[in-house]
């Protein structure tokens, strides 16, 4: 599959989300179990208080060309963005106008190459790709330069992001569980070292798998933030708007809730959807069947530690 890549650095559609305001009490804080909830009454804290968002540059590929299939990005402490293509299994180096500045890696055994690579995280100034099928993970300056590689204990994470300083990463890891007449497709959302090895799992969705019917895979990834020492885990179903926040060992320390009431897909919405997947997919994605549209569809942590969060559902 070739597609052209889009990268623009702008928030879309998204509302601010937080604890209660110093200023005004527009939520109820209460205790169980030793977790705090925040149940927010959908009254905004500031009415007042608006998110411009500003395209700041457009991104189709590096000086070689188009990208083949980019996967995955990561942003270091200068802003610079490096955009991970699985296909051409290259590391593309962008700085904060969106200018190329290098490419690394590349298809192979070598040092420094990778084969299907699908996860870029940059930790302690040091960009980490780790490959799927040999469990190999390679590490480059920030400059590219190639420094050593090691062997991963578990299958590669996707969607990695640091946490804790960068002494941990979190993301997801997959399983597939096969029985005698059966099979069974496990995502797990895990905090991990600094060698992608895992030690806390804080979710797990397990699904079966029907080759002849598609699986709807957003049910599997829980959209999720890490800022500030903490991780926001969405409770990804499409009956409650829910937020659990853990700390950086992957306890459980509070939730953020809001009233919020099903809203239904039209057979547009369902039929657009069903289309992406199917260019996503190569045309090889039967319909799946979905009701209700999902409050969260993703969060952000941002630099002014605010929580955003992304929905599906037009407001008025």
């Amino acid at each position: 599959m070739k597609r052209a890549f889009l990268v623009t650095l702008a928030i879309v559609g998204i509302i601010a989300v937080s604890s209660c305001s110093k200023k005004e009490q527009t939520c109820t804080i209460t205790e169980n179990d030793g977790i705090i909830c925040y149940e927010n009454n959908n009254t905004p804290s500031n009415s007042n208080e608006t998110i411009n968002t500003k395209l700041l540059y457009e991104i189709t590929g590096n000086k070689e060309g188009r990208f083949g299939h980019p996967f995955a990005l990561a942003v270091d402490n200068d802003t610079n963005l490096y955009v991970l293509d699985v296909e051409k299994c290259l590391i593309s180096k962008f700085n904060d106008k969106g200018i190329f500045v290098t490419s690394f890696g590349g298809s192979g055994t070598g040092p420094g190459e990778s084969i299907f690579p699908n996860n870029i995280a940059i930790i302690n100034d040091t960009v980490m790709v780790s490959s799927m099928s040999n469990r190999l993970l390679n590490k480059y300056s920030l400059e590219g330069k190639f420094l050593y590689s090691t062997k991963m204990v578990c299958a590669s994470p996707i969607f990695v992001k640091p946490i804790n300083n960068g002494k941990n990463v979190i993301g997801f890891t997959e399983s597939v569980i096969e029985g005698k007449n059966s099979m069974k497709i496990s995502v797990s959302l895990s905090i991990l070292n600094s060698s992608f090895a895992v030690f806390k799992t804080i979710n797990e969705h397990t699904v079966d798998f029907d080759p002849q019917k598609s699986v709807n895979f957003l049910d599997l990834y829980a959209p999720y933030a890490a800022g500030n020492g903490k991780v926001f885990v969405s409770q990804n179903n499409d009956r409650n708007y829910a937020i659990d926040i853990y700390d950086s060992d992957g306890k459980r320390i509070e939730k953020i809730s809001k009233n919020y009431a099903s809203v239904r897909l039209s057979q547009e919405e369902k039929n657009e959807f069903n289309e992406s997947l199917k260019r996503v997919n190569d045309g090889n994605n039967p319909p799946i069947s979905a009701t209700y549209k999902k409050p969260i569809n993703n969060i952000f942590f941002d630099k002014y530690k605010r929580l955003l969060h992304e929905y599906r559902i037009k407001k008025s």
